[in-house]
């Protein structure tokens, strides 16, 4: 997230005596700090730090960035053009502003990282109030275009406070009767103006309070309204801007609520969507959509469908989405993400989804599609996990065999969580010092110790099946163990460690699956 030059200043300020010598502007513009160095071009938009001797004694042409000088600077750089700031203590360590101005990011990135997973979960504008309560410390109230108090943060009664002031929520109800007369004027102007307003509320109830005012619009549609009021201290200098990107996740809340809620026979493939992007959906309504019984159990597969990338003439999505629903009659698909996604209905055995994939086989080789298959499930209000089962086990699938056509969830588990589980790590570096001492003794051994621990790890330590699927005579093998167990220690009789050591040779040997392919 960016900050604006109000809101750096304001920081600044708690801590240390500052002049600003930049032109207005609460912009949301810089980005987060770095040291000035001599002689290196400065980045645009970013803010430089340092002190006033570091300088040169004329200003850096097309100078984009916000300078933070510890120390008064050359004369030319206050000219009220650029974007400085001057610290005045010249003895004030670089950094310490450099750390200040760091968590303040960290703060602001922290807050619109959690309104961009609420937004995207559920859209819950309570939720992204309460979030907002530390940024904003004053009262905030969300209306809907029918004065409807979607979320607001309200001051306890006198005597009710319970140690520090705490905030309280509510939402649901629509504004009070007696105050919706008096800011009629105030909330409804939203359908005429589009431009936030600063106002003072004396000139329509009497009191003597400052409300700063964002009106809602989608597609040039007035949706609602949301207030910032000074109840509790007057605004601090940045916190409008903040008020205008936090209105923009509000707006968006308020237009995925209304696309829900427009139609209660609103189609399926629009119900699924809604799944697929983490909306909440009712579940009667999907039922009733889906033409299912709601006491009745129905088992279901996800597919995803895609493209082999050698094809260029791709029909469209709709036309592939009927297709699909005419071939299987008890299925649902839709458009996501450019790819076709397929719910289907299948019975609870064995043979349920090879079935779906036999009649689907001509499409898959006519039209050279290639396709993820998730596990069988029964509730459809958890399609998003089982599409994403189906999508895992395509790209896994295509990593591994590229030039298959079908590729089912339940095949590769194992190396979609081998995959994973190794985090930033590349799999050479998990390789403990024991491993590490056998796998050198392989490179220079004519025996393969290597593939003997492996074979004698599958085989549970179990001699006799190990030497049988070695080709070798028992007392062969017990001196290669031998040698192993040496190198290994007494660890190799450890569960967990031979779990390690599976992990790791499956790993090794599906990493070398996939740069083959």
């Amino acid at each position: 997230m960016k900050l604006s030059t109000d809101i750096i200043c304001y920081a600044l300020s708690q801590s240390m005596q500052i002049q600003t010598a930049s032109p207005h502007n609460e912009s949301l513009m810089w980005s987060r700090p770095v040291f000035y160095e001599p002689n290196h071009s400065v980045e645009p938009y970013k803010i430089i730090i340092a002190p006033h001797n570091t300088l040169p004694s004329s200003p850096l042409k097309k100078l984009l960035s916000l300078i933070i000088c510890i120390g008064a600077p050359p004369a030319e750089w206050i000219d009220g053009r650029r974007s400085v700031v001057v610290i005045k203590n010249n003895k004030t360590n670089p950094y310490t502003v450099f750390n200040i101005i760091q968590t303040l990011f960290d703060r602001y990135d922290a807050w619109e990282e959690d309104l961009q997973k609420i937004s995207a979960a559920d859209a819950d504008v309570r939720k992204m109030l309460e979030r907002s309560i530390e940024i904003f410390d004053n009262q905030i109230l969300v209306s809907d275009r029918n004065l409807k108090i979607l979320a607001a943060n309200i001051l306890p009664p006198p005597g009710e406070e319970s140690g520090s002031e705490q905030w309280l929520i509510k939402s649901g109800s629509p504004i009070p009767f007696d105050i919706m007369e008096k800011a009629r004027k105030l909330y409804k102007s939203g359908e005429r103006l589009s431009e936030p307003q600063l106002l003072n509320l004396k000139v329509i109830s009497g009191e003597d309070m400052w409300v700063y005012r964002v009106p809602l619009f989608f597609s040039n549609q007035y949706q609602g309204n949301i207030a910032l009021c000074a109840v509790k201290h007057t605004f601090r200098p940045g916190e409008l801007a903040l008020l205008r990107k936090f209105s923009e996740y509000i707006k968006e809340a308020l237009h995925k609520h209304a696309i829900m809620g427009i139609d209660a026979s609103i189609s399926p493939r629009a119900l699924i969507k809604n799944l697929l992007n983490y909306l909440p959906v009712d579940k009667h309504r999907l039922y009733n959509a889906l033409e299912l019984e709601f006491d009745k159990v129905n088992y279901w597969v996800g597919m995803k469908v895609v493209f082999n990338e050698s094809e260029k003439n791709m029909p469209p999505g709709d036309y592939l989405c009927a297709t699909f629903e005419e071939v299987l009659p008890a299925s649902i698909a839709v458009v996501h993400e450019s790819e076709i996604v397929l719910f289907v209905q299948v019975k609870n055995d064995d043979t349920g989804i090879d079935n779906i994939l036999s009649i689907i086989e001509p499409l898959l080789t006519g039209m050279d599609f290639q396709i993820g298959v998730s596990n069988v499930f029964y509730d459809i209000t958890r399609a998003r996990i089982h599409y994403m089962q189906a999508g895992c086990a395509l790209t896994t699938g295509r990593e591994l065999f590229p030039k298959n056509k079908v590729y089912k969830f339940e095949n590769f588990v194992l190396p979609y969580m081998l995959s994973h589980c190794r985090g930033q790590f590349a799999v050479e570096d998990l390789i403990s010092n024991r491993l590490q001492k056998l796998k050198k003794l392989n490179r220079t051994s004519s025996v393969d110790y290597w593939h003997t621990l492996r074979v004698y790890l599958d085989n549970n330590l179990n001699t006799t099946k190990t030497a049988r699927d070695l080709f070798l005579h028992r007392s062969s093998l017990l001196q290669r163990l031998s040698r192993i167990h040496k190198i290994m220690g007494a660890s190799l009789n450890d569960r967990r460690e031979q779990l390690y050591i599976k992990l790791y040779m499956y790993m090794t040997e599906y990493a070398s699956l996939s740069v083959d392919k």
